[in-house]
């Protein structure tokens, strides 16, 4: 339940929220501001949805509202409080110069005011005084070149996340890695689609197409597919096998075969195929402890997991 401090001893509305903020956002996010402010004032508190009621909001809007503020860093989290009044500087982002001085910088230069213009389009909205401070720091501190702001927004808009604080992230995890010039992102970029299309084939294959990969089940293709190089029918094939033997998907058990098969370097459905045909069932229900005449496929997968997990 949002708790709203009193921060000030009156209802006053600074001339800064007038002028840089409010002008800029939504208006129902205003009339939660402005509320939140008399709450503050009142020392009462309310829950998202008596806030919603009392605006004639939906209780979504209020929750979008006091995230958007947040972002504004008109207003922080203490736990379940929400305390109006600007965050402390250097809390969250560390030493960075100050929207004001960002946006001062932005309009001196041409690139830059391009650079702003057309991450608003990508973004969709308009972007807010700390959302240019981000994209400033990322080309002042980052050393991301505007074209190289601009591919990762447009990155992170193709994956349906138009916020400029992940955007941020991306970027940050992206550096780290080296991968920060035009040529490194767009690589990168045209490799995870690739990727992500390979992985999108398989998941139909393996009848889990309507919902996304968990990240142990993400590990496992990465694993296939990049450490082993295995090609879709190699998974396929062992993905059949698996089928035939379990009667359901089994990411630990299709580990066991195709860990065996890139042990002895086979790469080929083919190969993989009459690997299979001179494989001794006998011989791998002995390895296991398991009798050949009664065998118990639940077991036999749970002593696979243990084997891939220890």
């Amino acid at each position: 339940m949002p708790v709203f401090k009193r921060t000030a001893p009156s209802v006053a509305v600074s001339a800064d929220f007038i002028e840089n903020h409010m002008v800029r956002a939504n208006g129902s996010y205003v009339k939660v501001y402005l509320y939140a402010l008399l709450l503050a004032e009142e020392a009462r508190t309310a829950e998202q949805s008596d806030i919603a009621q009392s605006l004639n909001l939906l209780e979504s809007d209020v929750k979008n509202a006091l995230d958007y503020w947040k972002g504004e860093g008109l207003l922080s989290y203490d736990g379940d409080a929400v305390i109006l009044g600007s965050c402390p500087a250097g809390e969250e982002d560390g030493a960075r110069v100050s929207a004001r001085e960002a946006e001062k910088i932005i309009n001196g230069d041409e690139e830059l005011r391009g650079m702003v213009a057309l991450a608003q389009e990508i973004m969709g909205k308009p972007l807010s005084p700390r959302d240019i401070e981000t994209l400033f720091w990322m080309y002042d501190s980052l050393g991301l070149s505007p074209d190289a702001v601009l591919m990762v927004l447009e990155y992170c808009a193709g994956k349906d996340k138009r916020s400029v604080p992940y955007a941020e992230k991306v970027a940050v995890t992206m550096c780290e890695r080296g991968i920060n010039t035009v040529d490194a992102i767009d690589a990168y970029i045209r490799e995870e689609k690739e990727r992500s299309s390979r992985f999108y084939s398989l998941r139909r294959l393996f009848g889990i197409a309507d919902r996304p990969l968990t990240k142990k089940e993400e590990e496992y293709l990465k694993k296939w597919t990049n450490s082993f190089g295995m090609d879709e029918d190699v998974i396929a094939l062992a993905y059949e096998f698996c089928i035939m033997q379990t009667n359901k998907l089994s990411f630990p058990y299709m580990d066991t075969i195709l860990s065996n098969w890139n042990a002895k370097n086979i790469r080929t459905a083919e190969a993989a195929e009459r690997e299979h045909e001179s494989f001794k069932p006998a011989c791998a229900e002995k390895a296991f402890g398991v009798y050949n005449d009664n065998v118990d496929h639940s077991e036999l997968e749970r002593l696979m997991r243990e084997k891939y997990d220890g």
